[in-house]
């Protein structure tokens, strides 16, 4: 897929320095809703774009951009030609060399597309569950996944007041309590399937300052283990996603880093699970690299006594097996990575409590993992999809 870059730097249509100017844009697009495509590229910088659709009704020079070279393609609305007046000044780069814009000055030098990227691409995966987007002018491609994709969460509390070194606290963490849930798709609003919560024994004498211990979860059973039949409980759940898969599950997590940490401690195989690049290879499954084929041998084989002109059985199988999986087993959303994204700031985002009480969904200081299961998918719906 191929995209045509709407004013900002170096674009194929140049907003007010060249000939599309307001009345341009009038002619071009009805004064009503406008919906084009926002790209985010690997640096974080944000463009507006045009389909080859779009592209036709301007006169324009042939600067096309792949769709490889963004981390996200979402959906983005103007309410009017005026208001996409004023986004294109946001983009118009300033005299200095460069991307000198308002808009994107900050990411000239940056690397952030991946976490900007994260958050379109869930925008995106909602709309695909909601059969509410066209699916060729993002670049989605095949999107069967929607049909059968599960949306886990998984929460937990570690000990703050923990004082071994960072290598013991990372390797070995100190867990008062874990929980994991199922999301009811496609609506991801807050109702979940099944919750599981569980308090480690070990460590129920543990306290986090200035923090209330919510002992039962207000959304599923509770059960209170001790360490080691707290682990199996976790491999039994997650042990079965480690595999490619055509089935794929969306695990939405608090700071992926500590997530992954936690869960392979745990004893979980999480070596192929896909935990930094958000939603993006799953969305956009074109992106996936094909698995590549043996190569062919030129030589005449010798043939088999056995094989006949009629088709065997076994031909028959191979012929028919199913085509390999593509997509990998879990792909991992972390709501801290995103809030911080989103409000420009790691305020009030050290734990699920502080983000829901920052988005005034509660006010209360206390811990369960067993509420912050739901509390985790709602995150998602009421911030950065809603």
């Amino acid at each position: 897929m191929e995209y045509y870059q709407l004013g900002g730097f170096n674009p194929a249509t140049k907003h007010r320095q060249h000939s599309l100017g307001k009345d341009s844009l009038r002619r071009c697009f009805a004064d009503g809703i406008i919906e084009l495509v926002l790209g985010i590229k690997p640096s974080g910088s944000s463009h507006l774009l045009l389909t080859w659709q779009e592209r036709r009704r301007l006169t324009i020079p042939d600067l096309r951009l792949r769709a490889s070279d963004f981390e996200s393609l979402s959906p983005i609305l103007f309410h009017g030609c005026e208001e996409l007046e004023r986004k294109l000044d946001w983009l118009q780069p300033g005299r200095q060399s460069g991307d000198s814009s308002r808009g994107n000055k900050q990411y000239h030098h940056g690397n952030y597309g991946a976490e900007r990227g994260q958050f379109e691409n869930i925008r995106v995966f909602y709309r695909v569950l909601q059969k509410q987007i066209d699916k060729s002018k993002y670049d989605l491609g095949d999107a069967s996944w929607a049909s059968s994709i599960r949306v886990f969460s998984f929460t937990y509390n570690l000990w703050f007041a923990d004082t071994r070194g960072p290598d013991d606290r990372r390797n070995f963490p100190k867990v008062l309590d874990m929980g994991w849930s199922e999301a009811r798709t496609p609506a991801l609003s807050g109702e979940q399937k099944t919750c599981r919560h569980i308090v480690i024994k070990d460590n129920q004498n543990l306290q986090n300052p200035e923090k209330t211990n919510y002992q039962y979860s207000d959304y599923g059973p509770t059960q209170t283990c001790a360490a080691p039949a707290a682990a199996e409980k976790a491999r039994d759940f997650f042990g079965k996603y480690s595999h490619p898969t055509r089935d794929p599950v969306v695990l939405v997590v608090h700071d992926w880093e500590k997530a992954k940490n936690l869960l392979e401690f745990l004893g979980v195989d999480v070596s192929r699970w896909k935990w930094n690049t958000g939603l993006k290879d799953l969305v956009r499954p074109g992106h996936i690299q094909p698995r590549r084929q043996a190569p062919h041998d030129p030589r005449p084989q010798p043939r088999d006594w056995r094989r006949s002109a009629s088709p065997h059985q076994h031909d028959r199988s191979r012929r028919e097996s199913p085509p390999p999986s593509r997509y990998a087993p879990v792909y991992v959303v972390d709501i801290q990575a995103m809030f911080c994204q989103v409000f420009l700031t790691d305020y009030m985002s050290k734990s699920v409590p502080d983000i829901c009480r920052r988005l005034r969904l509660f006010n209360e200081k206390g811990w369960c993992a067993g509420n912050e299961c739901w509390c985790d998918p709602y995150i998602c719906y009421f911030v950065f999809i809603r």
